[in-house]
């Protein structure tokens, strides 16, 4: 129902200083121009300033929501880091966690955190702790299939937001399909780190996005790119470069902004057309 769906991005008019890089339709991601026109049920991804990100957010999309409430199903290491970090920002916190042993532990480690001893996907435990007024829900034990039927339990609850750790990545389209907000895959993030580790200095992969279909590269100018306008650019593979940080300053760049040597580009792209996008660059 929202007024931007039917339109070309370029007549939208969205917020300064962001930019749509990236759609998945029908879970395939494509990298758009201003003539793409915007489908219901696209997933649309942005690059921005943070402050013009939130206005975009509460423009065209929702009203900002603060968390204040989080129900966390799963007291391993992930669920306690997750505790803590919550507590630190002095968020309502609440873990259920199986194993009573495990509580105790939990019990001597936080210190303002109710520790629930119970079964995430016992729906009347989950009724009775009040789980469905809690703003956010994530699911962070290590089964996957526990974690989707938690997650839809809380969903049933009337949580608005579930957030859902997957292990397995090719799980990930399951759980966003039947409603699950945001889909977390572990090995993902330890795959960007292990990939940055054999990057030279000159690139990193800040992130992959859907499952991996796109990845978010920084990469640095070379002298010999100085002074070149971004629409002059003869990139090999569609990209759009969506930040340049020139000197601790963020510019999110039109086609007639001039790129200067010692600029850092953040730039998305799809990931079979990143290693086209180095070469590019210079990158070795």
């Amino acid at each position: 129902n929202l007024p931007i769906v039917g339109q070309k991005i370029k007549d939208v008019g969205f917020t300064k200083d962001t930019l749509i890089v990236g759609i998945t339709r029908n879970s395939q991601l494509f990298i758009p121009s201003g003539e793409t026109e915007i489908l219901e049920g696209d997933k649309l991804i942005f690059m921005g300033t943070s402050h013009s990100l939130d206005i975009l957010a509460g423009t065209f999309f929702h009203e900002k929501e603060y968390v204040k409430s989080v129900s966390i199903i799963g007291g391993g290491n992930v669920g306690l880091m997750l505790a803590q970090s919550l507590e630190a920002v002095k968020i309502k916190t609440k873990i259920i966690e199986k194993n009573l042993d495990r509580c105790h532990c939990l019990a001597e480690k936080l210190s303002n955190t109710l520790i629930i001893n119970g079964d995430g996907t016992d729906l009347k435990l989950l009724d009775e702790e009040d789980i469905g007024a809690s703003d956010v829900v994530i699911s962070v034990t290590n089964n996957d299939e526990r974690n989707l039927l938690c997650s839809l339990l809380a969903k049933q609850l009337g949580v608005k937001r579930v957030i859902a750790r997957v292990s397995k990545v090719l799980n990930i389209p399951l759980f966003e399909k039947v409603g699950i907000d945001i889909a977390i895959s572990p090995k993902n993030s330890a795959l960007n780190e292990v990939r940055n580790d054999l990057q030279e200095n000159d690139v990193d992969i800040l992130a992959t996005v859907e499952q991996g279909q796109g990845e978010v590269l920084e990469i640095g100018v070379l002298p010999e790119f100085d002074g070149k306008r971004i629409m002059d650019l003869t990139l090999p593979k569609r990209a759009i470069i969506g930040v340049i940080d020139r000197k601790n300053s963020v510019i999110i760049p039109k086609g007639d902004i001039e790129i200067k040597s010692g600029d850092t580009l953040i730039i998305f792209t799809k990931a079979e057309d990143a290693q086209g996008i180095k070469e590019f660059f210079k990158v070795k």
